[in-house]
């Protein structure tokens, strides 16, 4: 394909995926034209052109600059084409209803390559359909690996004379040095504060977002934050929105920001059963289970918002007060991650039960992935993954081929060891899928991952789970009767 035609084909793109606007076309071909280095009087031909051909023109770009810049050259371009702020925002407010504006912005993001549809369409994705908890498992390609330590090591860093703060700040958008030239945002006013909502680039599940305060101040799992929660929902009642936890080990990898994360999927938790209903004292409009789950969750659901959040409000300082010693559950390391949604003209909120507390024998943290699995997962536990879905490190698409060479060459083991010395880590998969504890390598894979759930639970030391819970809810119906 010559490169104008190339042009052309971006422009019309433009005009049908990008808002481009007809009496605009000689005005972004001088744009193009300049940042690639090319002159020649260009002739606006109608083309018949697909969402999928962005792909196609990215490539053909690329092969015609062929140098390290193309891909900031292209971002440039694209972003270029993209309406202002300003224009997305005035359009989004045009729509009739809240799920039309959120389609009309997600399919944006899309369609300026801000949501890499490409890249997300290679990951990995493994569903479990033997157990009850029916997880999926994926492995992201994109996604980097992050050590709890450096996760750690954000909170308290000085960042007043960096610009912008962190990668969530507002400031990001249309910046060049974090190269987010073609983010999006749309503001919201969550609990009367100042909220705004983007999108994951490298989505974990459908219609991906991220809702991120106006100020850069550290994440809190919070009276103020759960009414940010419920307000979202009963704004978009077709997503669900949760806060990770505010800690290290049991919380998300940008804890310096606060932040939530929601999108368009029903997660496994959310279709697990009910254990049984509980009592929760002086809420007679809010009905609480316990959730059939490997870690410990609650589910309330009520019709009146303001009664959700003051049950869950009172429960999460109850919980904030709990010690138990023989169970090594410390007060000072507890928190949560609660999760909101508007489902069968009710509020739900999911309640899971977090700790970060560490010691000698678990540095790590008591509540963390056990050592012999962080082959699999060495990073904490965050929302997503503790409703079921995990996102695995992109290092295992290249590893598990390592395994599965192995497993069909076992008797040349000693010889594939010596060659590759990291499968010495997987060994816990190896001898259970040659003992016939599993069939394959995704059935271990769901396995592990089940484990890894039940490895997070804060109740995982009782020798008795339901009775230790029960004895849990029944001091806080004394310290609330």
């Amino acid at each position: 394909m010559d490169i104008l035609d190339n042009v052309n084909l971006l422009i019309n793109y433009a005009l049908n995926y990008l808002d481009l606007d007809k009496d605009d076309i000689i005005y972004a071909y001088n744009f193009i034209i300049h940042k690639i280095g090319i002159s020649g009087e260009y002739k606006y031909r109608k083309v018949h052109v697909k969402q999928n051909d962005l792909y196609k023109i990215i490539f053909t770009f690329k092969q015609f600059l062929n140098n390290g810049t193309s891909d900031d050259t292209i971002n440039e371009i694209l972003s270029f084409l993209t309406p202002k702020p300003s224009q997305i925002i005035n359009k989004y407010h045009s729509f009739n209803n809240k799920e039309d504006a959120f389609n009309y912005f997600y399919n944006l993001q899309i369609n300026n390559n801000y949501i890499k549809k490409e890249e997300i369409a290679k990951n990995i994705i493994i569903k479990d359909k033997k157990s009850k908890y029916k997880i999926i498992v994926t492995i992201n390609l994109s996604k980097p690996e992050k050590d709890n330590k450096e996760i750690a090591k954000l909170i308290n860093n000085n960042q007043d004379i960096i610009y912008p703060k962190c990668a969530l700040c507002i400031e990001n958008v249309n910046n060049f040095k974090n190269k987010k030239l073609d983010l999006r945002i749309i503001p919201l006013k969550l609990n009367k504060q100042d909220w705004f909502l983007q999108f994951s680039p490298y989505s974990y599940f459908y219609q991906h977002c991220i809702v991120i305060k106006n100020n850069h101040e550290p994440m809190a799992v919070c009276l103020d934050n759960i009414k940010a929660l419920f307000d979202f929902a009963s704004q978009y009642k077709f997503l669900f929105i949760g806060s990770n936890a505010d800690k290290p080990i049991v919380g998300g990898s940008i804890l310096n920001h606060e932040h939530f994360q929601g999108g368009n999927m029903i997660m496994p938790l959310m279709n697990a059963k009910t254990k049984r209903e509980v009592l929760i004292n002086n809420f007679n409009n809010v009905k609480t289970y316990l959730m059939d789950w490997p870690c410990t969750t609650f589910k309330f659901v009520s019709k009146n918002k303001k009664d959700i959040i003051n049950a869950i409000d009172n429960f999460l300082n109850y919980y904030k007060s709990y010690n138990n010693k023989e169970i090594n559950i410390d007060c000072n390391y507890s928190t949560a991650t609660i999760i909101a949604r508007y489902f069968n003209d009710k509020y739900e909120g999911y309640f899971i039960l977090r700790n970060a507390k560490t010691n000698n024998e678990y540095p790590n943290g008591l509540f963390h992935v056990r050592d012999n699995l962080q082959f699999i997962k060495k990073e904490g536990i965050g929302l997503i993954e503790a409703m079921g879905l995990f996102i695995l490190p992109p290092r295992l698409k290249r590893q598990l081929k390592d395994v599965d060479y192995l497993l069909k060459n076992y008797a040349k083991k000693d010889e594939i060891y010596a060659k590759l010395p990291y499968l010495s880590e997987f060994l816990p998969m190896v001898n259970a899928i040659n003992n016939k504890e599993v069939k394959s390598i995704n059935d271990y894979l769901i396995k592990a991952c089940i484990e890894i759930l039940f490895d997070i639970d804060i109740f995982k030391f009782a020798n008795n789970k339901d009775k230790t819970i029960d004895e849990f809810l029944s001091l806080y119906n004394k310290k609330e009767g």
